[in-house]
């Protein structure tokens, strides 16, 4: 490979590698934020018990379309692979609705 080639590759990656660190440094805050960066309050003491019910068809694609300040964010469930998570993810939905 050419060293030109080499080089520049070893330079955008530490260029990444650093902008990555100084973001994360950033960001370090070991408290959930609001958006009015006061800290949100953590549950603790819950017991979960056993799983919930299952309440979904795991041959159906499901979507979970999320709307925030910056737009829509959607979400595919993939029952077939992560059956678990996806009831977990439809149970809370259809619990706070």
């Amino acid at each position: 490979m050419n060293k030109l080639v080499i080089l520049s590759t070893l330079g955008i990656t530490a260029v990444i590698f650093l902008a990555a660190i100084i973001l994360t440094s950033q960001n370090s805050s070991s408290k959930p934020m609001t958006t009015n960066n006061t800290p949100i309050p953590i549950p603790t003491g819950i017991s979960i018990g056993k799983p919930p019910e299952t309440t979904f068809d795991s041959s159906k694609e499901y979507l979970a379309t999320l709307e925030t300040s910056e737009g829509q964010i959607t979400i595919k469930l993939n029952a077939k692979i992560t059956p678990i998570t996806a009831n977990n993810f439809i149970t809370a939905l259809l619990t706070v609705l």
